[in-house]
């Protein structure tokens, strides 16, 4: 599956990495974005929300401060 990874990354100009860090990058932006802690949470598999927020509390905006809406986010060239 590694081989097949790494070509579909090369085919999309996205620089190599392992498929498991895909992850980080998913539970990252989620909540960088404002996307709920206990969803993110249980998407990943974790038991508890506080196993999630020990690992991406520094991604979690200030509710203070302003974001984009998910729509806004840039996928290259997905969009």
């Amino acid at each position: 599956m590694r081989k097949q990874w790494h070509r579909l990354l090369e085919q999309c100009g996205i620089t190599k990495r392992r498929l498991y860090c895909t992850r980080h990058t998913f539970a990252s932006m989620m909540l960088s974005y404002g996307g709920n802690l206990l969803h993110t949470s249980a998407t990943l598999g974790h038991n508890n929300a506080q196993i999630t927020l020990s690992a991406y509390a520094a991604y979690i905006p200030n509710p203070q401060a302003s974001f984009a809406p998910l729509e806004n986010i840039s996928l290259g060239a997905y969009q």
